[in-house]
């Protein structure tokens, strides 16, 4: 019942009928037909490219009423037709380009209709633009919007709602970053040359365009940006939308095109949160007040970064580490004072309450005032209304797990002006969250009971990690994980501040594989060490590491669509 514990603070924080008629007098009805007419049939065309065409790419339209596929041809264009098609359609293509696999997506939905064959033209043209305006458009990815398309939901693509998207990208693009996209008209329906492998220099001006687009977002990294996108419209905030554009402006981290400029949310160990903006032209990293510290990297150590300044007369070094999903960890040291700590660092999103509703499993682990280093897994329920309901995990030495109501945890949850959350016990609120959406869809929450960052003796400084598990795979023998383990280690009863916080590369190789006790045996690189962790334990989605002489117990926390996992001793009170 130790979730009642983040109540004790009293920190605050605060997506056309077209009638053919006879002209007639009354000797026309008595007429007999010449034939029969035409079947109407719908006719989809355009050009899929990235800069460069994606040649031989596979196609895939579905529409109101028909669905129909094919392959692009040498310079990226596709035809399909439909008998009895209906618009809006959407389209899908996957392709290659650059060596770097992408899907992308586009709509339409209106076309031009010719009476003497009875067929309607429309044309989508699929490029990553059409990809951030879709996500627009939608408010969520554009791959579940098109999975999930049916006559149904087909009456969302209307040319108003189309042309609001456009405009609104197209404006939030050329402000952050001055490429303008404006004088080739509606992206989806305006001519589209692309440059080919043969002939790298025949594009027309809006295939240069997407030239410039994709110098700052490389195709590896448009997920990223779309996601951002998506995230704003699903939430209805243009500041979101004009955030996300940071990352056009500022383009990827050096070495590393997966990890986008833009403002990223800092959440360290006991609770201190805040927000900087990382630009990656000027490599800079700017608190809200404007002031910035140079980013520096080390081209042996692709998607690492560090800063270095001083603050409050110390000096402080940031070592950042980014995941391939856009989040990351940084150790901090305040080298001055000779202390150090970690963080989680994720991209700034907006959601809403009602994004939250199911249940979350959470960790929650920091300073307790009376308790110490303490940290416990539970289960947080969220209503349609925001109300909560919590219990709190004990675990079994790894095999089994029960989850004890906490009936004092009387939690709502409250939309924060920021995009995050508040937690509230009535009037007061007691923790503060912000969320993460995965390109994959997947979302996890980080909060904590101390934004401000006091390390007062009686304030409680916790920081809680909430997400929905996902059944664990077991690997193949031979594979190998290659990571960086960020860490913080405080030997009981040491002063607050005196922590081991290390970032480190390293890698694991499967030795083995026993599925019947779901269990998989590992050796580390650095040291050889050798250890078994027992999947799905001792909850689905968990991972679990029984204590053995001479190495801790374990539980791991991986995090759905992160590539992050989450690490702490199976001990409740303990070093971390």
């Amino acid at each position: 019942m130790k979730f009642n514990a983040l109540v004790k603070t009293t920190a605050a924080s605060a997506v056309a009928l077209l009638i053919a008629g006879c002209g007639g007098g009354s000797d026309d009805a008595d007429t007999p037909p010449a034939g029969d007419p035409p079947v109407a049939s719908l006719q989809v065309s355009g050009t899929a490219a990235t800069g460069l065409a994606l040649a031989s790419a596979d196609v895939q339209v579905k529409c109101a009423s028909g669905t129909a596929t094919t392959t692009t041809d040498a310079s990226g264009a596709y035809t399909v037709t439909l008998e009895g098609g209906e618009l809006p359609c959407m389209i899908r293509v996957e392709g290659t380009a650059g060596g770097v696999e992408v899907t992308l997506h586009s709509v339409t939905e209106a076309g031009s209709a010719d009476a003497a064959t009875n067929q309607t033209s429309a044309v989508a043209n699929v490029t990553p633009l059409t990809e951030i305006v879709v996500a627009q458009l939608t408010g969520g990815m554009p791959g579940d919007a098109f999975t999930a398309f049916s006559g149904a939901s087909a009456g969302a693509i209307t040319s108003e709602n189309l042309s609001t998207a456009i405009t609104a990208v197209l404006n939030a693009l050329k402000d952050a970053s001055g490429i303008d996209f404006a004088a080739i008209g509606d992206p989806f329906k305006a001519p589209l040359e692309a440059a080919t492998a043969s002939a790298p220099a025949q594009g027309n001006d809006y295939d240069k365009l997407l030239d410039q687009l994709g110098g700052q977002v490389a195709p590896e990294a448009l997920p990223q940006l779309v996601t951002q996108v998506a995230t704003a419209a699903a939430s209805g905030s243009s500041e979101g939308l004009q955030d996300a554009m940071v990352a056009v402006g500022g383009g990827s981290l050096p070495n590393c095109p997966k990890v986008l400029s833009g403002k990223y949310r800092f959440l360290e160990y006991f609770g201190s949160s805040y927000v900087r903006t990382l630009n990656f032209k000027t490599m800079t990293a700017a608190r809200p007040d404007g002031t910035t510290v140079p980013i520096t990297v080390d081209a042996a150590k692709p998607c690492e970064f560090a800063t270095l300044a001083e603050v409050n007369g110390n000096e402080v070094k940031f070592d950042v580490a980014m995941g391939a999903a856009g989040v990351g960890a940084a150790r901090i040291q305040n080298i001055t004072a000779g202390r150090n700590n970690i963080a989680w660092v994720f991209p700034e999103q907006p959601h809403t309450v009602s994004e939250l509703v199911g249940a979350w499993t959470f960790h929650q682990g920091g300073f307790i005032p009376g308790e110490g280093l303490v940290h416990w897994p539970g289960k947080l329920d969220v209503t349609a209304d925001g109300k909560t309901s919590v219990c709190d995990y004990e675990f079994n030495a790894g095999t089994s797990s029960t989850c004890t109501p906490d009936p004092e945890a009387n939690l709502t949850v409250k939309a924060r002006t920021d995009g995050g959350f508040d937690l509230m016990e009535s009037s007061l609120t007691v923790a503060n969250a912000w969320g993460y959406r995965a390109p994959n869809g997947s979302l996890t929450l980080f909060g904590t009971t101390n934004a401000a960052g006091s390390n007062e003796p009686g304030v409680e400084q916790t920081v809680l990690v909430l997400f929905k598990p996902q059944v664990q795979q077991l690997p193949a023998v031979g594979s190998v994980t290659n990571y960086w383990d960020v860490s913080i280690l405080r030997t009981p009863g040491s002063a607050p501040g005196d922590n081991n916080a290390t970032l480190v590369a390293d890698s694991n190789t499967i030795t083995a594989v026993d599925s019947a006790t779901s269990s998989v045996s590992r050796e580390r690189a650095s040291d050889g060490r050798k250890d078994t962790f027992t999947y799905n334990a001792p909850l689905d989605g968990l991972r679990h590491r029984a204590q053995v002489p001479g190495m801790l117990g374990v539980y791991l926390f991986p995090l759905p669509g992160l590539n992050v996992a989450l690490a702490v001793n199976s001990a409740a009170a303990s070093t971390h």
